[in-house]
């Protein structure tokens, strides 16, 4: 079941240290190699020599990428906070929230006048004055006026 020319599993304790190697493999323990400077397998955690440059190694500061981070943290938010604010202007009555939200005075008599420029036939006009008529007493009762 086992290759028989592979080699042996055997381990030795270090008796400086406490760990177990396989001496068939190497020839210390894992601290002992790093004391003598060997390159550890499979990990090239201390071998000593020039680190390559790259994107990791860069040498940039932190800050300029935390910098950049909070501004499009703080321009999307304006972003959103500014569309939400549209929306809720325009529908949030529709759901129930807008006139709680804004306050009492946010649906105004004046703000429900039909400018001029409209060019509203009469019949047309006097539709839309019932509509203005009704959403007013609509926002007493909601109101409790």
């Amino acid at each position: 079941m086992s290759d028989p020319g592979a080699p042996q599993m055997v381990t030795v304790k270090c008796e400086k240290h406490g760990l177990r190697y396989n001496p068939n493999l190497h020839s210390g323990c894992v601290r002992c190699r790093r004391e003598a400077g060997e390159p550890i397998s499979g990990s090239g955690a201390l071998a000593p020599g020039p680190v390559a440059e790259g994107p990791a190694n860069a040498g940039g500061s932190v800050v300029p990428a935390l910098a950049v981070a909070a501004l499009l943290v703080i321009v999307t938010g304006g972003g959103f906070y500014a569309a939400h604010r549209q929306w809720h202007e325009r529908y949030g009555n529709l759901l129930g929230g807008g006139q709680e939200t804004y306050g009492e005075d946010y649906y105004d008599a004046e703000e429900l006048e039909f400018p001029d420029e409209l060019e509203l036939t009469p019949e047309e006009r006097e539709q839309l004055e019932g509509l203005r008529d009704e959403l007013e007493k609509r926002i007493r009762e909601e109101s409790g006026q």
